[in-house]
């Protein structure tokens, strides 16, 4: 029987987005604050535990159940429920694939320091983020940050260094 990698957030994440990790309807929705996300973020970056998930494999349509919040669900059978780790299992993937009332991003500037604290994870409720369009790298490279859902992508930083490189030539 094939496990869940333990070490691989990204894989638990995308496993979550495919809809093929899900939660049973009688848990309680997500209610972690922003502060707690980004306390859970730092504590995996610096390889802390951050507690044990527990998952349970369903015989067909056994319980009704539900996505994580944040994630557009389908129809079809999920391969797991998620019995313990539901609040950790939903922040994360708020934060590294931008759903959720908050955005979370990266201090550049801090991690070249190799300071990993509470001012280097940083969140914006989304009326903030929008009205400063945290979303346009150009913005994001000003700012010296880094959107966590670009994390995963190798395309950001060719974009993020040519928008770094452009704002250098105009000092």
């Amino acid at each position: 029987m094939p496990s869940i990698p333990t070490n691989n957030v990204e894989y638990l994440l995308n496993q979550i987005n495919n809809d093929d990790i899900r939660v049973p309807e009688f848990q309680r929705s997500f209610v972690w604050d922003p502060q707690d996300t980004r306390d859970l973020i730092i504590s995996i970056a610096k390889e802390y535990f951050a507690g044990s998930l527990l998952f349970w494999r369903p015989p067909l349509k056994a319980i009704a159940d539900r996505p994580i919040e944040g994630v557009k669900g389908t129809s079809k059978q999920p391969k797991r429920l998620v019995l313990d780790g539901q609040q950790r299992l939903t922040s994360l993937y708020q934060a590294f694939y931008g759903t959720g009332k908050h955005r979370f991003f990266l201090d550049i500037s801090r991690l070249r320091k190799n300071q990993l604290d509470e001012e280097t994870v940083i969140f914006f409720n989304v009326r903030e983020y929008t009205k400063k369009q945290l979303d346009e790298l150009s913005v994001q490279a000003k700012e010296n940050i880094l959107h966590l859902p670009n994390i995963f992508s190798l395309s950001w930083k060719t974009e993020f260094a040519k928008k770094l490189l452009a704002m250098k030539k105009l000092m």
